[in-house]
């Protein structure tokens, strides 16, 4: 099973403990952990401590009881709580849905401190099929095959429709509206959870039972056919509701694009040996860019400007 590399931090420098994050690049991406005023899970000794090592480890992080560390009864107290119990909901939520769900809670913080409330109950992987969604600490995606309704999958604006993102500089829709095919996004590239998704083909897709019970780094639980007949199924929702004149051509042609990759789903579902290759070219000819964008790839962002971990929907 692939691997996607996450350290904790056996190690923290005086501005660490107060309350920051490490991080440690491995062949399949970045976990990060948060540091927050804990001791070393071992002891190093002195040169090591010196050089700042940290320890190289497989295993999810497992769940820090954080009540240790905060003062019952605290506004902070009071905060975590509710994070908290967001990820005994369910295991996987993306940023946007965090936060629109304290906002309704009446519940406002500044980067940092959602930061901290996040890295106390959860964990990213820096790549991967989860990239940069907040995940329970303890739970491992890559372990549960129920974990793929929560997979990630984007939508990409065209290059010929992307002046109405460039006039909507700033501006940000509703959350739920986005995920509920409302509006068109003023972004150019937008991040989703599947589960999320208000459309019953998607939905009803993302639960068929799977062929194959390998989680790997590219693809998660699905094949290539489902992932690519998903995002172009996106793509006809979001283009159905494009605000502006332009987009029926290429509106028609995504259409015809995406049912023709419900036939080749079924196809691949009825493959015999040795014919995989042969299916695999003729996709590749109907995956082809949607007037310049890439359907197949993810643009992937570690950091921001001043080096803060943020994810952009």
């Amino acid at each position: 099973m692939v691997d996607y590399q996450h350290v904790l931090a056996v190690h923290a420098n005086a501005a660490q403990r107060k309350g920051s994050y490490n991080e440690v690049k491995g062949p399949f991406g970045k976990i990060v952990s948060f540091l927050c005023k804990l001791r070393p899970s071992i002891t190093l000794s002195s040169k090591k401590k010196q050089e700042g090592v940290v320890q190289h480890r497989w295993e999810i992080p497992k769940r820090v009881n954080w009540e240790e560390y905060i003062s019952r009864g605290s506004d902070q107290w009071k905060w975590q709580m509710v994070v908290s119990k967001l990820f005994d909901e369910r295991p996987i939520w993306t940023r946007s849905s965090i936060h629109e769900r304290l906002c309704k809670g009446g519940l406002k913080f500044g980067d940092h401190m959602l930061k901290r409330l996040l890295f106390r109950s959860a964990y990213y992987f820096g790549s991967g099929p989860f990239h940069r969604f907040w995940i329970r600490k303890g739970y491992d995606p890559r372990k549960d095959p129920e974990s793929r309704i929560y997979q990630r999958i984007d939508f990409r604006v065209p290059p010929s429709l992307r002046g109405y993102c460039d006039a909507a500089s700033g501006k940000k829709h509703n959350w739920e509206d986005l995920c509920a095919f409302r509006v068109f996004p003023y972004k150019c590239q937008t991040y989703f959870q599947l589960s999320e998704l208000a459309d019953d083909y998607i939905q009803n897709e993302i639960r068929k039972p799977l062929n194959h019970t390998v989680c790997t780094c590219s693809t998660g639980w699905y094949t290539s056919y489902v992932l690519d007949s998903l995002r172009l199924g996106v793509a006809v929702r979001f283009l159905s509701v494009y605000p502006l004149d332009g987009a029926e051509s290429l509106l028609k042609r995504v259409s015809e694009k995406f049912e023709k990759s419900k036939k080749m789903r079924y196809q691949a579902n009825n493959l015999k040996p040795g014919e995989e290759g042969e299916l695999q070219v003729n996709q590749g000819a109907s995956n082809q860019q949607l007037d310049g964008a890439d359907v197949g790839e993810y643009q992937i962002y570690e950091q921001d400007s001043d080096g803060n971990y943020s994810d952009d929907y």
